[in-house]
């Protein structure tokens, strides 16, 4: 079995499932916490690590046809943020957290603390 590890995201084997993807939030025992992505809101649910492949072929060379095939290593980290003004600030975004309403709440609250 491969490493599974957090922020790793997988594509579905099956052809039906229309390429759904899931992204790993937290591995606890033999399950691992995952998030849907792509189109309408994300939904959190658990997922044995034996479903989790690192290719779309079993070692025979067959395609596989059940479980989630990995497509995207996790991404970096960014740099944590420091009260040090000589550090340039990283602001999170929505497309390194996947939920968009987060980038318009951060926009609003930058928007009420510019008005005070």
């Amino acid at each position: 079995m491969h490493q599974v590890t957090e922020g790793q995201v997988y594509e579905a084997c099956h052809p039906l499932d229309e390429q759904r993807r899931i992204r790993v939030l937290a591995i606890t025992g033999n399950r691992a916490e995952v998030e849907t992505l792509g189109p309408g809101p994300a939904r959190r649910r658990h997922v044995l690590l034996n479903s989790l492949h690192p290719t779309a072929t079993t070692a025979n060379g067959q395609p596989r046809r059940t479980g989630y095939r990995l497509v995207e290593p996790p991404a970096e980290r960014e740099p944590e943020v420091t009260d040090n003004p000589a550090t340039p600030r990283r602001r999170v975004t929505a497309s390194t957290i996947t939920d968009p309403e987060l980038d318009r709440l951060w926009q609003r609250a930058e928007d009420a603390e510019a008005r005070l």
